[in-house]
């Protein structure tokens, strides 16, 4: 192996323990912006909502009546709720959503809960009223009026998202890779050349891990004296990839290199991630170079 210029550096396990925590959820959580959750907790408010005042007649909806009449006219008037409900939930998860969540967390999860909640029973409070002239446009009615349909509402929003997240954790999967070719020389030197005059590294197949993009510089990363090294060259990613012309590395993300040589494992639900020998911080891979991944692991891995 030869090197220009290496240091070493040492990998926190408690730090990655922690990043490790936060990925995993954000993975399991990333459902929450999906098209599918957007569309499937807004039909399910006004469905549930519209199945709720038909079976138990809440808010007085039936003046109280014990002899209750189903007609057609009661059942279109339910229709108004069931489709203001849809409505504005589409409104907020499509239009609103995507300016105001911009990481998937708890808590941000739980405050756009309660803003759909508090949206979606002003929204009933003001059809309440159009279609009963106007009769009871109070501020304390209003108040009363949310706080009846956030009761209803919470039973569809925590019935969807538990759905999904079931579907999230369910989807977590993890298989071990071996290489299909035991003939590969893993001596093969790998080259790598800087737009400096004196940046330049060649590296064994089997010690070479990943690199990744810090703005115009590439850092690479490999093993060498027991211990995980890595080298700055001045150059980019594509100018490193036709460099090199090896099957065995290749783009996973923008700002990742993989050694498909050294990939242990596959982990991931929504979003895959790659384990490597080695190292314990799984290197990502975006959904932009997922299909092509898939593709190779499947030429030079025992996957799929």
């Amino acid at each position: 192996m030869i090197l220009s210029r290496p240091f070493s550096f040492e990998i926190s396990r408690r730090s990655y323990y922690f990043d490790h925590l936060e990925n995993l959820n954000r993975t399991t959580l990333s459902f929450f912006v999906n098209r599918a959750y957007k569309w499937t907790i807004s039909l399910s408010l006004g469905l549930f909502l519209y199945l709720f005042m038909a079976v138990f007649l809440p808010f007085g909806i039936s003046n109280y009546n014990p002899n209750h009449q189903y007609t057609l006219e009661f059942l279109l008037t339910l229709t108004y709720f069931m489709l203001g409900t849809s409505g504005m939930a589409l409104l907020n998860e499509f239009f609103v959503k995507p300016f105001i969540v911009k990481t998937v967390r708890v808590q941000s999860i739980l405050l756009w809960s309660a803003w759909l909640i508090i949206a979606l029973g002003l929204t009933n409070f003001l059809i309440y009223n159009i279609i009963g002239e106007w009769h009871d446009w109070r501020f304390a009615s209003g108040i009363d009026f949310t706080l009846n349909n956030a009761a209803v509402f919470l039973f569809p929003i925590i019935g969807t998202f538990a759905f999904f997240r079931y579907k999230a954790l369910k989807f977590q999967y993890e298989q071990v890779l071996t290489n299909r070719d035991q003939s590969i020389d893993r001596k093969t030197l790998l080259q790598f050349e800087g737009q400096g005059t004196n940046e330049k590294i060649s590296i064994n197949l089997e010690d070479f891990l990943y690199a990744k993009a810090q703005d115009n510089y590439v850092e690479l990363f490999y093993v060498a004296n027991q211990s995980i090294q890595k080298e700055l060259l001045r150059t980019t990613m594509n100018q490193v990839l036709e460099g090199l012309n090896s099957k065995w590395i290749t783009r996973c993300h923008r700002s990742y290199m993989i050694n498909l040589y050294n990939v242990r494992s596959i982990k991931g639900g929504n979003q895959i991630k790659l384990h490597l020998n080695h190292i314990s911080q799984p290197i990502p891979v975006s959904n932009s170079f997922r299909e092509s991944i898939m593709g190779v692991l499947k030429k030079v891995k025992s996957f799929g």
